[in-house]
């Protein structure tokens, strides 16, 4: 995979620190806006990154990049990933997908039609100990309850208190505790049980934007309560519980490493699962979007496509639910 990153935040700074240990995977250039040149001219010296652009249309004629990387703010998403499927590149976009589930469809249908990849970045889905919770779910019999709490208390917090916002906060950049972190246990959810049968957003909304929310998710046979918080912080964890055991883990959803599992009413039946993500929570999602990308999998990249379309969807009813509008609906 030649990869062109498209963004310079916090986000890619991280990828940045592992990207050298993914088998298969060239960066072949950076970009972001002119003023942030310097940055740009720093991470191309730190990780030996031969090339940088200013204007995504000059990254986007590369013939050396086949896939771009696009870790933008929320409400850019659509439009980075659109030009760049049109421009003949398979696209990785960072979480969410989109800002609504109109424009996740729209991108997934052109990227049919263009016969690209499109793939959502998201830890959690690619994590070894997804597949071991997976396996678990029968011994717990009927499911009955299922809690998740992410919550992250953020270092912008404060700047925003003071009326300076940033993009995780700004609800004019699609931010807010649903899209930035709750995404994640939506997507736990998602990727374990399918989409629900409906859903509603209780969010504490300040300036405009939900800084923490409740999000209940209901099931035919059970309930979901799902916590993101970006305003206030907590223990993280998921409990699924089932009318012949537990399983509990003590992780947010985008880092999970282990889990115990007990039967109902018997202690002594307790056990702990470890699947340890090697380098970096990250590091998983990137091996495998360099396999499928390498491979042409066109059949995997649809199938995930129609998770993440799923995922959209219960965030777009959840903030519909809260009346909670993204700059494309306004």
């Amino acid at each position: 995979m030649r990869l062109g990153i498209l963004g310079a935040g916090k986000i890619v700074k991280e990828f940045l620190t592992f990207a050298d240990r993914v088998p298969d995977l060239t960066i072949a250039t950076i970009c972001s806006r002119p003023k942030s040149e310097e940055k740009l001219k720093q991470l191309c010296a730190a990780y030996s990154i031969p090339h940088y652009d200013t204007d995504p249309n000059q990254m986007l004629d590369r013939k050396e990049i086949d896939t771009v990387y696009v870790a933008l703010p929320n409400s850019l998403h659509y439009t980075a990933c659109r030009e760049a499927l049109l421009a003949g590149k398979n696209v990785i976009c960072e979480k969410p997908l989109t800002s609504s589930y109109t424009e996740a469809r729209d991108l997934a249908e052109l990227a049919e039609k263009q016969g690209r990849i499109l793939l959502e970045a998201i830890s959690t889905s690619y994590l070894p100990i997804m597949k071991e919770i997976q396996r678990r779910l029968p011994d717990l019999g009927r499911i009955r309850l299922v809690s998740a709490n992410f919550s992250q208390y953020s270092s912008r917090w404060k700047d925003f208190r003071q009326g300076i916002i940033q993009p995780v906060f700004n609800p004019e950049m699609a931010g807010g505790a649903l899209m930035d972190i709750n995404i994640y246990n939506i997507h736990f959810l998602v990727d374990l049980f399918g989409a629900p049968d409906d859903v509603h957003y209780y969010p504490n909304i300040d300036r405009g934007v939900d800084t923490s929310g409740i999000l209940i998710l209901n099931y035919p046979d059970f309930n979901a309560t799902s916590i993101g918080a970006k305003d206030s912080e907590s223990s993280c964890g998921i409990t699924i519980q089932g009318d012949l055991g537990h399983l509990e883990i003590q992780k947010p959803a985008n880092a999970i490493d282990s889990f115990t599992f007990q039967k109902n009413g018997l202690p002594e039946s307790l056990e702990k699962v470890s699947a340890p993500f090697r380098n970096h929570r990250m590091y998983e999602e990137f091996v495998r979007f360099t396999e499928i990308i390498r491979d042409n999998d066109l059949s995997f990249s649809h199938e995930a496509m129609e998770k993440s379309l799923a995922v959209m969807q219960t965030a777009t009813f959840a903030r519909e639910t809260a009346g909670i509008l993204v700059p494309s609906e306004v």
